[in-house]
This record gives C-alpha cells, structure tokens and sequence, in this order.
C-alpha cells in the first residue's frame, strides 16, 4: 500500500531545489567575479609593460643625447652605468654603455658601443639594446 505524500515532505523537497538553485547561481557568479579580475591584472600589466617600454625607449634617446651633446663623450663618461633608477612618469629608467671590445671607451673615437636601456614600471622592467658605431666626424 502506497503511503500519501505529505506537504511536509513537498515542503522539504522544494527548499533543496531552492537551495541548489542558490548555490549554483553563487558559484557562477563567484567565478565570473574572479574572471574579471584576471582580466583587469593582465590588463594592468600590458599596460605597464608598454609604459616601461616607452621609458627604456625615451632612456635610448637620451643617451644619443649625450652623446650628441658631448664631443668628448668617450673621455668624459664611464664605461658602464651612465644613469640609474632616474625617475620618469610613473617609473624610472636606466642607463648603462660599455665597450665590448676591450671595456674602454676612451682609446678609441670609432669603436663600437652597446647602449642597454631599461625602463621599468611597477616592478616589470623592459630593455632595449643598441649596437653603435661611434663616428669620429659629427655633423
């Protein structure tokens, strides 16, 4: 014989279809929260990476315009760090020159030269490197 439902047992099945119901609108939810704010770090950190690039990139012009500047360059400047942490928007900027052949700039007015700039914003450094051959004769 076949026992009748009973509204307490009606009442009991609907609260755990409520109670599912919430809770797997919570997890979407949760998840969609933590979704967007992944998306907002990396987009926080693209945008950082290029602001340092654009640091390591003004840090290369001004190193040609100290070069440019000076006559004596070579004399009057070290083999090695020439700027660092130089503060710059919202990040700082380095500078650092050598010599690769012999680590001397100053026995030679033609010898080659690498410029290594680095630009960094919120702890995400970027660097450009240039290669140059120094001319004897400016214009």
């Amino acid at each position: 014989m076949k026992r009748p439902i009973t509204s307490t047992a009606r009442r009991g099945s609907t609260y755990l279809l409520v109670l599912g119901s919430t809770m797997l609108v919570t997890v979407i939810g949760l998840s969609a929260l933590f979704a967007v704010t992944l998306e907002r770090r990396r987009a926080e950190a693209a945008g950082d990476a290029v602001k340092a690039r654009f640091y390591a990139q003004s840090a290369l012009e001004m190193a040609a315009h100290w070069i440019d500047d000076d006559p004596d360059w070579r004399s009057n400047r070290p083999n090695g760090a020439w700027a660092t942490d130089v503060p710059i928007g919202n990040g700082t900027f380095g500078v650092q020159v050598v010599d690769p052949g012999d680590g001397v700039l100053s026995n030679s007015q033609t010898g080659a030269i690498h410029i290594t700039c680095t630009g960094v914003k919120s702890r995400r450094p970027r660097s450009r490197r240039w290669p140059r051959r120094s001319t004897a004769a400016r214009t």
